[in-house]
């Protein structure tokens, strides 16, 4: 139980995190991140070439200016698995995931959010911006924002010749904004839904 603590987010963007974090399907509850002043927010701030497996969230609530995610703010070149976050709180203005922030050439399987997300720009109930392969996961959140909003990802930039696709996604999210601006899931999709009420 993490309760009534401030944590600091593991890896910056001048010292990534670049190891491994095996959670044992263990659960990390009332996890807490106040970071309204900084970048890159999350249990780790930023990481590359690294590897997260077997992960629990629940309660959790973290802020950052930009790039904020329960997990990480970036994640880059790593490989994400199994990792669930229920009933989560995360606010940032641009870059705000439910899960990760910035999500970028990753290969990503069985991944959850419940919660709420609220930002500016690029929000979204698992990713704030994506660009990665992602196989099996959902999104039940309420997700509010005004520029790239979406249940799953906010701004999605999916590279096709290195296979970024999304397969088996769900999004069950609420998400408010205007109306232009909103998106369900973006890119190479296959057998993944949203709920349209």
């Amino acid at each position: 139980d993490a309760s009534g603590a401030d944590f600091e987010p593991i890896g910056d963007n001048r010292d990534l995190f670049t190891g491994g974090f095996d959670g044992k399907n263990h659960t990390i509850s009332g996890f807490r991140i106040d970071g309204r002043s900084k970048d890159y927010s999350g249990l780790f701030g930023k990481a590359e070439k690294a590897v997260f497996r077997n992960i629990v969230f629940r309660n959790a609530n973290v802020s950052a200016r930009k790039i904020v995610g329960v997990l990480a703010g970036r994640i880059d070149k790593s490989i994400v698995s199994n990792v669930v976050s229920y009933n989560a709180t995360v606010k940032g203005h641009s870059n705000v995931g439910g899960l990760i922030g910035i999500a970028y050439t990753n290969v990503m399987d069985r991944l959850a959010s419940t919660g709420a997300v609220t930002g500016d720009t690029c929000v979204g109930g698992l990713f704030g911006a994506f660009a990665s392969k992602l196989t099996d996961a959902y999104s039940v959140n309420v997700v509010k924002g005004h520029y790239w909003v979406g249940g799953v990802m906010g701004g999605a930039n999916l590279d096709f010749h290195n296979a970024d696709t999304v397969l088996n996604v769900y999004s069950a999210s609420l998400v408010k904004g205007p109306r232009n601006r909103i998106e369900g899931i973006a890119g190479s999709v296959e057998n993944s839904y949203y709920d349209e009420k």
